[in-house]
């Protein structure tokens, strides 16, 4: 502990799930009230992403319009192209996406509260 009271705890074991962490003074004998308490979230599992729709190396012709939709676990963020999407209290997605001619390419990223991160690429070719 330093002068000023501050500390640093290193190589804390966590469990999968909600950690809840927090700490106490010790002092001749005397022990702190316990601080605020932290909870800390582990969660090391791979983050699902299913793509249904484009499909990679789609062509499209005529209609300038992409729907693209998926699944993820529900409570993640998707983002495609850096954009956040509405994602539905069960995990699914959609969106529209303007294509410019020739080669559209899209990367759709999920996050989960975790900072769990899987991504999808996907490139379609539109002919006006």
């Amino acid at each position: 502990m330093s002068s000023d009271g501050s500390f640093i705890i290193e190589n804390v074991s966590l469990v999968l799930g909600t950690n809840n962490i927090y700490g106490k003074t010790l002092d001749e004998g005397e022990e702190s009230l316990p601080s605020k308490t932290i909870r800390v979230l582990y969660d090391n599992e791979k983050l699902p992403l299913a793509i249904f729709e484009p499909e990679d190396g789609k062509k499209i012709q005529g209609e300038r319009k992409l729907r693209i939709s998926g699944k993820t676990e529900p409570g993640a963020r998707v983002f495609i192209n850096g954009s956040q999407t509405i994602v539905d209290k069960d995990g699914n997605f959609f969106t529209e996406q303007l294509l410019n001619d020739g080669d559209n390419n899209f990367n759709i990223r999920a996050e989960d509260s975790a900072t769990n991160i899987t991504e999808v690429e996907r490139s379609v070719s539109f002919t006006p």
